[in-house]
């Protein structure tokens, strides 16, 4: 009885097959048969016949463990099919939305540094000064709060215009960031920390743009005039403390940002998916930045750091956002394309 069930185990297809196969060879002999008397022309119903029993038996019998139905594709082979075509559909995404984000972050870095520029100059309207009179102090520090609120009203546009591109433009780092940490950064160093600092300029760059948003609810206020001068100086003292945390801000962003483009540098040496002439930028350009930290800092240098930001704000980051985001976009194609035409 042992030895019948062992060599049930072993029977393979063509066990099972061989009895239906018979039945066939016994009807091919009948259509010899036939084929003589000239009835040949059912010698295709009846090797149709004989396939179809083969085969409906074969797909009715019970598939053991370890079994293939005939054409079927196995599963593991399946699996790796689904996670190429994700992977595919993946990157073509990324490089989709790193395009758009480059292209948009380029345009806004140029108009909102523009705006700023044309503020910070002087050629909208003339800032106050302060200025101590025999008045005393509180009344002094109120009247100045008072003439800097009407000032700010004034060119309140030009405040919301470029805070709100830059709150953006630091937000669409973060997509080129993940871009080319997809195209590029996948067991290397470089790619992988200029996608970290850009996170971390775009936080600090959105704080920035955020703080004078908080400010603006006031400007945009009147009567401040009617305030009586203790107020009106705690809340210009106040409106200071958001000012310099806007200021600390935008530092923190430059350091973050300089750190970003000298990794990115250092990864378009080493790349075949990023440009030379992108590492040579963003070199110039984590330069810039790290000359306006220390140009912050000296007193008597906003016409050195309104030129600072024409070059950072115009040249440098619309070069790096467009490049990058059309280089991130190119790799994410031909990455995503076949085998055979990529080698083609």
């Amino acid at each position: 009885m042992v030895q019948a069930e062992a060599r049930n185990d072993d029977i393979g297809p063509a066990d099972i097959i061989f009895p239906f196969a018979a039945k066939a060879d016994m009807l091919r002999d009948s259509d010899r048969r036939l084929k003589s008397s000239g009835e040949g022309f059912i010698s295709a119903a009846s090797q149709t016949v004989a396939s179809t029993v083969v085969l409906s038996q074969w797909r009715d019998r019970p598939i053991r463990a370890g079994q293939r139905v005939p054409g079927e594709v196995p599963a593991h082979e399946r699996s790796v099919a689904r996670a190429d075509r994700r992977d595919t559909v993946g990157r073509s995404g990324v490089g989709r939305t790193a395009r758009v984000w480059g292209v948009f972050a380029g345009l806004a870095f140029a108009i909102a540094t523009a705006a700023f520029v044309l503020e910070a100059a002087g050629l909208l309207a003339s800032s106050p000064a302060y200025t101590p009179t025999a008045a005393g102090q509180l009344t002094d520090e109120a009247k100045f709060f008072v003439a800097s609120f009407a000032y700010q009203q004034r060119v309140l546009w030009d405040f919301v215009l470029r805070d709100a591109l830059f709150f953006f433009a630091f937000l669409a780092l973060i997509p080129l960031g993940i871009g080319l940490r997809e195209v590029a950064g996948r067991g290397r160093v470089a790619p992988q920390l200029a996608a970290a600092f850009l996170a971390v300029a775009a936080i600090f760059g959105c704080l920035n743009a955020y703080s004078t948003f908080v400010q603006v609810d006031y400007w945009k206020s009147s009567g401040w005039d009617t305030v009586p001068a203790t107020i009106m100086v705690a809340v210009g003292r106040q409106l200071d403390l958001m000012s310099e945390l806007s200021r600390w801000s935008g530092i923190a962003s430059y350091a973050a940002l300089a750190t970003a483009l000298y990794y990115l540098a250092r990864a378009c040496r080493s790349s075949a998916v990023l440009p030379g002439w992108l590492g040579v930028v963003a070199y110039v350009g984590a330069a810039i930045l790290v000359a306006m930290i220390v140009v912050s800092q000296v007193d008597g240098t906003d016409a050195l750091n309104n030129l600072l930001s024409l070059a950072i704000g115009m040249v440098v980051a619309p070069l790096v956002t467009i490049g990058l985001g059309v280089y991130i976009a190119r790799a994410a194609s031909v990455a995503s394309a076949p085998a055979d035409l990529r080698s083609a």
